[in-house]
C-alpha cells in the first residue's frame, strides 16, 4: 500500500512541474489570454489580458532578457517568465488605477539574468497602481515610476 501511495504522490508531483512548466516557456504563459492591444480594446483600456513586455525596469541599467513577459489573467492571478523563472501570484485592483501584486514565487532555476530577474520581481512587489498610455502600461510605487512595459503584438 505504501508502494502505490509513493507512486501516486511521485505521478501528482511530476503532473504539477509540467503544468507549471508547459504554461512558462516565455510565449505561451497563458494560452487562454489574448494578446490584445490596449488601443484595439472598446472602452476603458486595462491592463488585465495582455501579454506585456518589460521595456525599463528601475534598478537595473541591464537589457531586457528575450522572452520576459507578464500576463494579468481576470481570474487575479499574475503570471509571467522572468528571465531565467517562471513567476506566479496574484493582484488586486482598487479603484480605478489601483494595482497590487503579491505572493510572487517563481520556478528554482539559475542563469546568467537570474540579477535581472530578481530585481524585476523585487520592483513588480513595490507596485501600488497603474496608468496605460500609448500601449504602454506604466507601473509605480508612489510617485516613483518602477517598470514601463508594451503590449505585446502576436506574430502572424
Amino acid at each position: 500500500m505504501k508502494s502505490n501511495s509513493r507512486i501516486l504522490a511521485v505521478l501528482l508531483s511530476g503532473i504539477a512541474v509540467f503544468a507549471v512548466l508547459s504554461g512558462c516557456n516565455g510565449k505561451n504563459v497563458a494560452d487562454s489570454a489574448s494578446s490584445t492591444h490596449p488601443a484595439d480594446l472598446p472602452g476603458k483600456p486595462s491592463p488585465i489580458g495582455i501579454k506585456w513586455h518589460p521595456v525599463r525596469v528601475a534598478g537595473t541599467s541591464e537589457k531586457t532578457p528575450d522572452q520576459v513577459l507578464l500576463l494579468l489573467s481576470t481570474d487575479g492571478r499574475a503570471t509571467g517568465f522572468a528571465g531565467v523563472n517562471c513567476f506566479f501570484g496574484v493582484f488586486e485592483r482598487s479603484g480605478e488605477n489601483g494595482l497590487k501584486l503579491s505572493e510572487l514565487s517563481t520556478t528554482r532555476m539559475t542563469g546568467p539574468d537570474l540579477p535581472y530577474e530578481q530585481n524585476l520581481l523585487k520592483q513588480l512587489e513595490r507596485v501600488d497602481r497603474f496608468e496605460l498610455a500609448d500601449g504602454e502600461l506604466h507601473l509605480f510605487s508612489g510617485a516613483e515610476e518602477v517598470a514601463v512595459f508594451t503590449a505585446a503584438r502576436e506574430e502572424k
